[in-house]
């Protein structure tokens, strides 16, 4: 049985992972999306569902971005479902009060690190920093890599670190909100 006394970091190892593998407290989730291409050179996101159900490491879950963790509802990609719907999603994935989450995906850390968000992060990790607390905001195109970058700024002490979850999805439709477009 493993001590909650002894914090888990904000980053494992896989040999951290494999010690602690059958932890009852532990819930491994692959969050995983890919992107696949388009005819017109675009892309498309889609449910990493199908390769994790090829293949997948031991006892993880599935945290679906593009199922049980967005509202289906809202016309901006991967927009946050309800407070109820998200306890529910996570709560069938085994994660509750006392759960230690660890997350992964296949491609760059950014879709774990959008779960990891979502979970409230501020809960998940003692943070540690000098005086790093001047509220930065992260965007970007739908709030993915912004997870990312906040992430990585709590990784680096940063305090009050927030995500702008529909990022330019949502800021870009709206003709009266400004933006500066820097063409060559």
């Amino acid at each position: 049985m493993t001590n909650r006394a002894e914090m888990m970091d904000t980053l494992v190892t896989t040999k951290w992972l494999n010690q602690h593998l059958d932890d009852p407290d532990l819930v491994l989730l692959d969050c995983s999306v890919y992107q696949a291409p388009e005819d017109n050179g675009g892309f498309h996101n889609v449910s990493g569902r199908a390769k994790y159900d090829d293949g997948h490491i031991p006892s993880a879950g599935f945290a679906d971005l593009k199922g049980k963790l967005c509202d289906a509802n809202s016309p901006i990609e991967f927009a946050v479902p309800t407070p109820e719907q998200f306890c529910t999603a996570m709560g069938a994935l085994g994660v509750g009060d006392n759960s230690r989450v660890v997350l992964y995906d296949i491609n760059y850390t950014a879709w774990a690190a959008r779960v990891w968000w979502m979970l409230g992060y501020d809960e998940l990790a003692a943070i540690v920093g000098g005086d790093r607390n001047a509220r930065p905001i992260n965007y970007c195109g739908g709030g993915i890599m912004a997870s990312a970058n906040a992430f990585i700024m709590t990784r680096l002490g940063f305090i009050n670190v927030a995500v702008y979850t529909a990022s330019l999805q949502e800021w870009a439709v709206d003709p009266s909100n400004r933006m500066v477009v820097n063409t060559p």
